[in-house]
Formats: structure tokens, C-alpha cells, sequence
């Protein structure tokens, strides 16, 4: 299975930024190219940097590259605050976002399948 992130954004016209950061546009661009070529599967990974985000780390977003962790601003540098990190904040959840472009791109599949 080919892993299809910056070619599915470039299939709908979108900076590779908005696919990363906006789950709806992940759906329809992974929906879009799995109906133009066929594909029997949509992929809702877009970049490392998700989960570190959700936890409080600075991402910078850019038009037509992954998102990147800032390491200058590491939350672990220090390794006294391993222990310290607690869970992923509510109010960034981007791996939500990914649960819920799953939901909608598996549901979309489904019904382009049955047509």
C-alpha cells in the first residue's frame, strides 16, 4: 500500500499544511484520489508530529512539507520532566481529529464501494 499523503493533497489542489492540519480535508483528498485511481483503500496518517503536538510540543506547519517538532523548544530536553509531561491536552487534539477523519473517510469508502 503506498503511502499516499503529499501526492492526495496535490490530487484536490491543497497545500500539503492544510491536509495536515485539518482532517477534513485529509477525507476528501484521501477519498478523492483512492476513487481517481482506484485505490481499495484511504490512509488517515499525515506526519510524526501529531502526537507531539496533542502533548504541548511547538509544530511549525509549512505549504508543501510535514509539519516539524521544534526541537530548539523540546518538552523533554530537560529529563527531569519525563515524568512530568501528563497526557495529551484535550483542547489540541489532532490524533481526535485523525479518529474522526478515519471514521468519515472508512464510511465514504464504503459507500463509494457499494455504488
Amino acid at each position: 500500500m503506498p503511502i499516499t499523503m503529499m501526492f492526495a493533497a496535490d490530487q484536490i489542489g491543497m497545500p500539503y499544511g492544510k491536509y495536515a492540519a485539518d482532517h477534513r480535508v485529509l477525507v476528501e483528498a484521501q477519498i478523492r484520489t483512492a476513487e481517481k485511481f482506484d485505490f481499495d483503500y484511504v490512509a488517515t496518517l499525515t506526519d510524526p508530529a501529531r502526537e507531539a503536538a496533542d502533548c504541548g510540543a511547538v509544530v511549525h506547519y509549512f505549504d508543501n512539507q510535514p509539519p516539524a517538532v521544534d526541537e530548539t523548544k523540546s518538552l523533554l530536553a530537560d529529563k527531569n520532566c519525563v515524568g512530568r509531561t501528563g497526557s495529551p491536552r484535550s483542547d489540541r487534539r489532532r490524533t481526535d481529529a485523525r479518529s474522526r477523519s478515519g471514521r468519515r473517510a472508512a464510511a465514504a469508502s464504503e459507500s463509494v464501494a457499494r455504488n
